[in-house]
């Protein structure tokens, strides 16, 4: 007597009955491809979060490097921070241009129209002084915007490149226009973060990895979206000077009310 539940088919060959197993229906086969698809939309937020995290990880270890780069650099002139052309000083001064200050090295024809005394500006004096050599540092891993590393990567030992840009913004001095790194006043006044030219250079969208002037690092949480709306340009148009100044005034404010 066959066993309850197996079906007996027709004889074979031999004469021996043969037994008949039932596969998958078209039913079961669906059901199991809409579990795998709700299984992986609930798993990916969570790789991509996690994959943030990372990449905000990288981005602060090397704003901690530019900080300790900014660093050895004033001590070597005399505390002062890098000059940068599109930050004037002095009486008669051409207006501030603080969306440029992205860029690391200019151009012939801006350097000349500039009288810049080098190519290398702002945060690009560090790598042209041997504080900063590796080109990965100047760049952070969550950037939207224009000019990623592979951008550049291969060009940063060129002789004759014509400019170089990086991700992050360099304010030049303290808020009272400050240049001597340990006279700035206070020391957490923000002094490197994320760029500004637009928002989609903005590179973390919710928080910034910030470096104070004390040369410590910290990550700003931006839950209201306050910096979001002032750095609101998505088109090639830049950002105001008035608005990138009042975003590190924010800064300023997160990172007072942060200790």
């Amino acid at each position: 007597m066959a066993k309850r539940g197996l079906k007996i088919g027709r004889a074979s060959a031999s004469g021996a009955p043969r037994r008949v197993v039932a596969g998958f229906t078209l039913i079961d086969v669906l059901v199991s491809i809409t579990v795998i698809g709700v299984l992986i939309g609930l798993l990916l937020p969570s790789l991509s979060m996690i994959h943030e995290m990372t990449r905000r990880t990288v981005c602060r270890s090397n704003v901690r490097q530019i900080g300790l780069g900014l660093a050895m650099y004033a001590d070597q002139e005399r505390g002062f921070l890098p000059p940068s052309v599109f930050k004037p000083e002095g009486p008669g001064r051409a207006p501030a241009e603080p969306h440029e200050m992205l860029r690391l090295r200019l151009s012939r024809d801006m350097a000349n129209a500039k009288n810049a005394t080098s190519r290398w500006d702002g945060l690009g004096r560090l790598h042209d002084g041997g504080f900063l050599l590796g080109p990965k540092v100047f760049y952070c891993p969550s950037h939207r915007g224009d000019h990623h590393l592979r951008d550049y990567a291969r060009r940063w030992g060129d002789t004759d490149i014509t400019e170089l840009f990086g991700n992050f913004q360099f304010r030049g001095s303290g808020p009272n226009n400050q240049r001597q790194l340990y006279n700035i006043e206070p020391s957490k006044t923000a002094l490197v973060s994320d760029g500004m030219r637009t928002l989609r250079d903005f590179n973390h969208t919710i928080g910034a990895n910030v470096l104070r002037a004390d040369m410590s690092s910290e990550w700003v949480q931006d839950d209201t979206g306050a910096i979001s709306r002032l750095l609101q340009s998505e088109s090639d148009s830049p950002n105001s000077p008035q608005d990138i100044e009042l975003t590190w005034r924010l800064f300023d404010l997160y990172l007072g009310e942060a200790r």
